[in-house]
């Protein structure tokens, strides 16, 4: 998606700005970006990851991609993104900014901080097609950054036991 911003100009999701030369320059534009979004679908279930669909950070282009994926997901109504290793790497600050901005939620049941908190919530009810469904994630155990996390297995456990008394009739596991 884009906004047209007038005077021949577009902006798109990753907040890119482009000159469009009139009406035909907004279909091309239009037409790049819907190309740019189905090779990103494409790579995204090659690899079975969001993450992997875009470079690592340092990369040219990374953090304006990895903006891109967090408003796109967002805007395409996802009930939660799993908080992985690459989503970690421009830090937690930035990730949990432009999640907010995004609009959309961010889970993580078993990654603290140095003082054993949890930066993100574990899971999260939501009501989908008249049912509630429970939704956890967990991250592979190690330290990331100033972050680190613990058993996956028994944060996984723990979340499934307490969305059952949240009321989910559906429990899914982002792992």
């Amino acid at each position: 998606e884009f906004a047209v911003l007038g005077e021949g100009r577009a902006e798109a999701l990753d907040g890119v700005v482009e000159r469009a030369g009139g009406l035909a320059g907004l279909d091309e534009i239009r037409d790049r970006r819907i190309e740019d979004l189905r090779e990103f679908r494409h790579r995204a279930r090659e690899r079975g990851a969001f993450a992997d669909a875009f470079p690592k950070a340092g990369a040219e282009g990374a953090e304006a991609r990895a903006r891109f994926v967090l408003k796109a997901m967002g805007q395409l109504g996802y009930a939660a993104m799993a908080v992985g290793e690459r989503d970690l790497v421009r830090g937690l600050d930035w990730l949990k900014k432009e999640a907010a901005a995004a609009k959309l939620p961010l889970l993580s049941a078993n990654l603290v901080d140095a003082a054993g908190k949890n930066p993100f919530p574990g899971a999260l009810v939501t009501t989908e097609g008249g049912k509630k469904v429970g939704i956890f994630a967990v991250l592979q155990p190690g330290k990331y950054g100033e972050l680190s996390a613990s058993d996956p297995a028994a944060a996984a456990k723990q979340a499934m036991e307490q969305l059952k008394r949240d009321g989910a009739e559906l429990i899914v596991g982002l792992l």
